[in-house]
């Protein structure tokens, strides 16, 4: 899978033309992991935690050609927190029973009985998102060698003489391409959220 990485904000605007199957394959590549990592992650099984990701594309492809963006009334990515504690919470109550399809857009996170702690999971696979998005940005803005340094040094913690001798550098050039393209992942990063609304 490859993340697209145009903006959030356009990315919703394409939705509202439901004949776009692009856009929505994009939406289902860029969201159908969050929704399962946070499903697995409030402790539901494979089968469950799949059958929450579908119950949230269903719910996504009937509201999302009719969602307007208006900061008052909330973003989307409330409304996607909201419908996924949502339905986490109501296939752990059932232990696995089948999920009520019929469940609307939601409103706020104040429904009695939703568990406060699968909002914080919900919080955490959402910042996995922005970084896993950004990351992929960066990827495709750089070079195979300074990507490759960066990720051997920020992301898997190799001492940077080791990295800078497997591939070729000077350790100044792996100290440079590890603050060059941090500095760009947290840019992407802080984008992202500012374009969420």
């Amino acid at each position: 899978m490859s993340l697209d990485v145009s903006t959030h904000a356009s990315l919703l605007a394409r939705l509202k033309d439901d004949g776009d199957a692009a856009a929505w394959r994009a939406f289902d590549d860029r969201y159908r992991d969050v929704v399962f990592a946070f499903a697995r992650r409030a402790g539901l099984q494979p089968a469950d935690a799949d059958d929450v990701v579908q119950e949230i594309l269903a719910a996504a492809h009937r509201a999302l050609p009719e969602f307007e963006y208006d900061r008052a009334r909330g973003t989307f990515r409330g409304w996607l927190r909201t419908a996924v504690v949502r339905a986490a919470t109501r296939r752990r109550r059932r232990g696995g029973d089948a999920l009520d399809h019929a469940a609307t857009a939601p409103e706020s996170l104040t429904e009695p009985g939703v568990d406060p702690e699968l909002d914080a999971h919900f919080e955490a696979e959402w910042r996995r998102y922005h970084v896993r998005l950004a990351t992929a940005k960066v990827r495709a803005e750089s070079n195979a060698k300074d990507f490759a340094a960066f990720e051997a040094v920020a992301v898997d913690g190799r001492v940077p003489a080791e990295v800078a001798a497997a591939l070729g550098l000077s350790v100044d050039s792996v100290y440079q391409a590890k603050s060059r393209l941090l500095k760009r992942l947290r840019a992407h990063v802080a984008e992202q959220v500012r374009d969420e609304g």
